[in-house]
């Protein structure tokens, strides 16, 4: 490995680190080490990388709901990722626009993302990517209320990671966040002995996971202290989170959901105080910062505390109802702005896709335009050598192939006695008979002036014997006029030579036409209007 190679895969580890590090957290940081990611691997066309860090550069797209722009980001790394069959890349690239339109509301678009992405996972080797889809299959029945369908999706999840190493911090907190999701699903469905059972596995997870993992540990203790009716515990833990909460509390993509359990367990403690204290700390940490839909969410949990707690203070209640229409407006403008940009987008991809077609009718027509004699619309030379090629390809043993040379009995008298046109309708009338009879299995040509060659694959002799005869007897229905021919014969009439060998890897179309063209000779040099076989 050479020194560059070493310092660029050096470099690559590194940035990695860092876009890892503020991913989920920090997304402003985690564009700027994607976008020196995304300039340093395009400099190497490294297809990989350049994927990845788009699809990490529109990590701050998402949160800030530029969708629009987000869109582009994935949607090229899609386009790489399925150029260069990195099956591993596109599956994030599915789920990363399963994310974007969950953000926007649209759960048939989510799901028909996350189907895309389980199908490659599936097929995967390594059972973390097919186990981390079937969990967030399972996560969106869960946020949309459909509890037990969740449950069996996430028990698929963990029965297939307990079949793989738990060494890797990447599975431990898929593990992890399998035993939360299973916790909350079964508290919801009142199988409270099976959550505290998911609670207490969890445990052993707590120092060895991320922040946000342990935060969800946190809300676990909190409903089970609920469900125990231990308040004094349920408000002491939840005065805590309440001191300790900040920005880096929420893991990005599920904001709206953490806030949720934020809130339900603020409500749990029946403490006026806390529920007043705890729902202040969530609009200040949001108020620069936080998604449209984390910002109208906060606004409508702080109306619904105004009217429980304090219905008479009317100018906060209307201050905060102003705040969610224009919030609204806002959102419905980046809504519009994304569609907008996403029937743009398929218009163009449509466009693209049309013009790719097209260069390829034209490419295919040209090719057979190179391929065909412009007179009689057989394969020409080119043609016959490309055909031949394609049975070579195509050959097994044992094989035949044959070649039949036709020529024009006195063509040269017919051409200077009734002229060139009439002489191209001589021609016309042996093709007419060759193309009535060709098939996958007799393929004709015209090898040059009158003299024409059909290359037959797989047919034995007594099957070229009636092919030939064919040929003669419809030739002869045609009854073109021949007075000056030196054949015992009115008409125009046709010399014909053939072979049919072994087709063997040493066999040439060259020794075809050798081979049948003295048999031609022989043919012509017996008085004509007869075929001898080479």
């Amino acid at each position: 490995m050479s020194n560059y190679t070493k310092n660029y895969t050096n470099e690559v580890k590194l940035l990695h680190s860092q876009i890892e590090k503020y991913r989920f957290v920090d997304t402003t940081r985690e564009y700027k080490f994607a976008e020196t990611l995304y300039n340093l691997s395009t400099e190497n066309n490294d297809y990989d990388n350049i994927a990845y860090s788009l699809l990490r550069k529109s990590d701050d797209f998402v949160t800030q709901e530029n969708f629009a722009v987000a869109f582009t980001f994935i949607s090229n790394a899609e386009q790489i990722s399925t150029d260069n069959k990195l099956e591993k890349l596109l599956i994030e690239c599915y789920v990363s626009f399963a994310t974007m339109y969950n953000s926007l509301g649209d759960l048939h678009k989510t799901m028909e993302f996350v189907l895309k992405a389980y199908k490659i996972a599936k097929n995967q080797q390594n059972k973390y990517p097919e186990a981390f889809i079937i969990n967030k299959i399972g996560d969106l029945f869960l946020q949309n209320g459909s509890y037990l369908k969740a449950t069996g999706y996430f028990e698929h999840a963990l029965e297939i990671l307990s079949n793989v190493s738990q060494h890797d911090e990447t599975i431990l907190n898929q593990v992890s966040f399998l035993y939360s999701n299973l916790f909350f699903a079964c508290y919801k469905l009142e199988r409270y002995d099976q959550a505290i059972a998911y609670h207490t596995k969890r445990s052993t997870f707590l120092h060895k996971t991320n922040t946000f993992s342990n935060l969800y540990y946190q809300f676990e203790e909190a409903y089970i202290y609920y469900h125990t009716n231990e308040r004094d515990k349920l408000c002491k833990l939840v005065s805590s989170m309440i001191q300790e909460l900040s920005p880096n509390s929420f893991y990005i993509y599920h904001t709206l959901e953490t806030l949720k359990h934020f809130i339900d367990i603020l409500y749990f403690t029946q403490n006026n105080t806390l529920l007043y204290d705890g729902i202040q700390k969530i609009s200040s940490t949001f108020k620069e910062q936080g998604n449209i839909p984390t910002k109208i969410f906060i606004t409508k949990t702080k109306i619904k505390y105004y009217h429980k707690y304090d219905p008479n203070n009317t100018a906060v209640i209307i201050s905060e109802y102003e705040k969610i229409e224009h919030l609204r407006e806002i959102l419905d403008q980046q809504i519009d702005t994304f569609k907008c940009h996403e029937m743009e987008s398929q218009i163009q991809t449509a466009e693209d896709k049309l013009k790719h077609e097209q260069t390829l009718k034209e490419k295919e027509m040209y090719k057979t335009l190179y391929n065909q004699d412009s007179t009689t619309g057989l394969l020409n030379r080119r043609g016959l050598n490309e055909a031949f090629k394609q049975m070579n390809k195509r050959k097994t043993i044992p094989s035949t192939i044959g070649l039949i040379i036709l020529d024009i009995d006195c063509f040269k008298q017919y051409n200077d006695n009734y002229g060139h046109l009439k002489g191209d309708s001589a021609i016309l009338g042996l093709v007419t008979a060759l193309n009535e009879n060709s098939s996958k299995h007799f393929i004709p040509a015209r090898f040059g002036g009158d003299e024409f060659v059909c290359l037959v694959e797989n047919k034995t002799d007594e099957e070229i014997k009636t092919f030939i005869k064919l040929i003669q007897k419809h030739l002869a229905a045609k009854k073109i006029k021949h007075e000056f021919s030196t054949v015992d014969n009115p008409y125009v009439t046709v010399s014909i030579g053939y072979c049919n060998e072994q087709f063997t890897d040493s066999i040439s179309l060259e020794d075809l036409i050798y081979k049948s063209d003295i048999a031609l000779y022989e043919a012509k040099s017996a008085g004509k209007n007869r075929y001898f076989k080479g």
